[in-house]
Formats: C-alpha cells, structure tokens, sequence
C-alpha cells in the first residue's frame, strides 16, 4: 500500500497501472518534457509525476510498463531508497 497527505491508501497495482502514470513513465521513456498540467486532479497529477520519476530509476527496457510483480517489487524498492516518494 501507498499512502500521502493527499491521498488514503492504493494498492501498487492501482496505481502502477493508472493512465496518468503510465503516461508519466512514457513520457520521460520517449524524452519527453514533464506535463505539468496534464491532470486537473491532485490524485492523477501526483500518479503522472510518480511516473516520471519511476521511469528514470526503473532498468526495465521498453517504452511501455507491464505491471506484475515485479514491477511492484521494482517500485517498492524505489520507494525503499528514497528516489520515489
């Protein structure tokens, strides 16, 4: 589970696969400049920037992400070393 002041919990999947964050992890894996504006909510908003920052820590090769374990397991370990908050 992941939680922040603007949020309640959400499972890893819910967010991992969440369009504003599989538009966030595309977008920096095309090189993309950041979408400030993208989203009107802070909740999608905030899934589009982790993302972004996941994409530039995440080894995985492709331009699209698969959410299954091991991606959870790779984002849980970002979150674990501070690079994805």
């Amino acid at each position: 589970m992941a939680s922040n002041h603007t949020t309640s919990a959400r499972g890893f999947y819910e967010v991992l696969g969440s369009e504003p964050f599989q538009r966030g992890y595309e977008d920096v894996r095309r090189g993309l400049p950041p979408s400030y504006d993208a989203y009107e909510t802070v909740r999608e908003q905030t899934r589009y920037e982790r993302g972004r920052l996941f994409s530039s820590v995440d080894s995985a090769k492709g331009k699209t992400l698969r959410v299954c374990t091991d991606t959870v397991d790779r984002f849980k370990a970002a979150r674990d070393r501070k690079e994805v908050v």
